[in-house]
């Protein structure tokens, strides 16, 4: 995902094809994204085998919407008359992904008590799931943790579906609506939740 920001600004053909192509490897049934794509032998004798076999349950970081972002801008304000057909049908893939994908974020990660996201698959030692793998948090895992930062990949994550919207949904008004009233809930909770009134700055619990 943090490569193709880069790449999206130097060839924006062949990040879309990357992208597109690892949205594809998305279960149709849960939305859930494999952190590893092993294919074949040669990459699968790279990856240590605790990790080969992985939990659908256990969630990574919506990374890949700040090249989609760049996708947006690029049909907006950069592309040809020839190229916005091809371009509007990756982006409708794209945006039935998305939906899948906060989908799934909401029906595996959410801690349903408090209405903010934690991260599943930790122990007390890492974080692998989050890509802050070191990150301090509490020595022991529970059911009522409260992660900031995957809260804040989630509203980034609707935030970009607001903005998809705007192109690819003909009723795109209503959604867009549903989506801020999304992002609004998220923000209230976040201060309700994870926001340190004394030190005024979010935290994880």
């Amino acid at each position: 995902g943090f490569h193709n920001i880069l790449i999206s600004k130097w060839d924006i053909k062949l990040s879309m094809q990357i992208i597109n192509s690892w949205l594809n490897t998305m279960s149709s049934e849960t939305g859930w994204i494999p952190r590893e794509q092993i294919r074949g032998g040669e990459s699968k004798s790279q990856v240590p085998q605790g990790f080969e076999i992985q939990n659908p349950f256990i969630a990574n970081p919506p990374t890949f919407i700040f090249a989609i972002r760049n996708f947006i801008d690029y049909y907006k304000y950069y592309s040809e008359v020839k190229n916005e057909i091809k371009l509007e049908k990756l982006l409708i893939n794209i945006n039935e992904k998305l939906k899948k994908w906060i989908e799934y974020f909401s029906s595996t990660q959410m801690n349903s008590k408090k209405k903010v996201y934690q991260w599943n698959g930790r122990d007390s030692s890492h974080n692998y799931p989050s890509g802050f793998d070191d990150l301090p948090r509490g020595m022991i895992p529970n059911d009522e943790e409260s992660h900031l930062d995957l809260t804040l990949w989630v509203l980034e994550l609707i935030k970009t579906m607001s903005h998809l919207n705007e192109i690819v949904d003909n009723h795109h008004d209503i959604t867009i609506k549903s989506y801020n009233k999304l992002q609004q809930n998220i923000n209230d909770n976040i201060r309700k939740q994870l926001l340190d009134k004394e030190l005024e700055i979010g935290r994880a619990h």
